[in-house]
């Protein structure tokens, strides 16, 4: 396996759900409603899993993890419950430092071919492949804009479930990554 559970969970959490590290560094497992960490267990209510952040503004937001995300978040979190460590709702998400995680994230997308890639490459796939979904009307451009933080609706829990099922079938077309679309899509965004 080329990427570490950790790097795979931090690029999952980009890429799927478009957070930045901005947000990541202090995201607690309380952030995300829909996980439960039982025991040694992690599983999740639903996928796409509710993932809550504030913007760099402080005002408050949320944006849905895909299947795939959630898959590599539960692995992440099973090898820190392996490793000893007890999880609780103030753990944070991603327990190292960003300046760490970064760069394992550039060496990981090095190991797998690329010759030049950012961990901001992942947070582009999601911005690019749903803003392609928003400009073919799959979406609407508002909600993308507010799971990336950029735009606040004045009561988003009234349209929390309608944006779950946009999310859901923009995130089966859009997001999936068969490793030769990934690649693809990757060079794409650098040109």
């Amino acid at each position: 396996m080329i990427a570490s559970s950790r790097a795979r969970a931090v690029i999952g959490l980009m890429a799927f759900a478009g957070l930045t590290e901005q947000v990541l560094p202090n995201m607690k497992l309380r952030d995300i409603p829909d996980i439960v960490v039982k025991g040694r267990t992690v599983k999740f209510k639903r996928t796409p899993a509710k993932i809550e952040f504030k913007s760099p503004r402080k005002q408050r937001y949320f944006t849905f993890l895909s299947q795939e995300g959630c898959r590599y978040l539960a692995l992440y979190m099973k090898q820190r419950i392996r490793g000893g460590e007890k999880l609780s709702a103030s753990s944070l998400v991603i327990n190292d430092t960003w300046k760490l995680i970064w760069r394992e994230i550039e060496n990981t997308a090095h190991k797998a071919g690329f010759d030049y890639t950012i961990p901001w490459s992942f947070y582009h796939y999601f911005e690019h492949n749903l803003g392609e979904a928003a400009s073919k009307k799959e979406i609407p451009k508002k909600y993308l804009s507010f799971w990336k933080g950029s735009r606040h609706f004045p009561d988003p829990v009234k349209v929390e479930e309608d944006m779950l099922e946009v999310y859901r079938k923009a995130a089966r077309k859009h997001l999936a990554t068969p490793l030769r679309n990934l690649r693809s899509r990757l060079r794409l965004l650098r040109q």
